[in-house]
């Protein structure tokens, strides 16, 4: 009877043991590759008309498109505890792109505004999102740092913002911008909005 007690109390110590080695020894996250590539980046927006000279907002996201990084293969498990309750594993591309955003401009198909040249950026009229003090604020493109407009990760949008409105000799034919995207190989990647078109 007592070898059997104590046995029993044997086990019972030892299956939280075989626990914390299932879950965070032999969890054996997926192999990662750290860094990410794109071939294409995707320009998506919700609105395709906005009234000029009314304060409204366009508002575009940029997202990689074509994607590179490895598929691999979970390791072994005892198969004691779910894997997703005993690891975070980490993701692809977790360490951001491998050839990092040298510089982004923004183009117009047509003249935007009298002062600014066609063959001229828009960096200064858009805005972009960045966070300081617990807080989200806009500031020029022009003046965002290389960090500010980097892809974080392939999943994550740079989301960018026009507050200004043509010219009134420009509202009657929609506007496309292009998204010029150079990355630290000499790579240079274009995407192209919907069309837009103020009233």
């Amino acid at each position: 009877m007592y070898s059997k007690f104590k046995k029993l109390i044997l086990l019972s110590l030892l299956y939280p043991i075989l626990l914390v080695i299932d879950g965070c020894i032999m969890c054996k996250c997926p192999d990662v590759v750290p860094f990410f590539d794109y071939e294409n980046v995707d320009i998506i927006s919700n609105q395709d008309s906005l009234l000029a000279n009314n304060g409204e907002i366009f508002e575009m996201s940029l997202l990689p498109q074509d994607v590179n990084y490895l598929v691999c293969k979970p390791g072994f498990s005892l198969g004691l505890i779910n894997s997703a309750l005993a690891c975070s594993c980490i993701y692809n591309g977790f360490e951001g792109a491998k050839f990092p955003t040298t510089s982004l401009n923004i183009f117009a198909n047509r003249s935007f505004h009298d002062s600014i040249p066609v063959t001229e950026n828009l960096n200064d009229l858009f805005q972009i999102e960045y966070y300081e003090n617990g807080e989200n604020k806009l500031k020029p493109l022009a003046s965002a740092s290389l960090e500010e407009i980097a892809f974080l990760a392939d999943f994550q949008p740079l989301d960018l913002f026009l507050e200004a409105s043509p010219d009134s000799m420009a509202l009657d034919e929609p506007f496309i911008f292009k998204v010029e995207i150079t990355k630290s190989n000499g790579e240079i990647v274009e995407g192209f909005s919907p069309e837009i078109k103020w009233k």
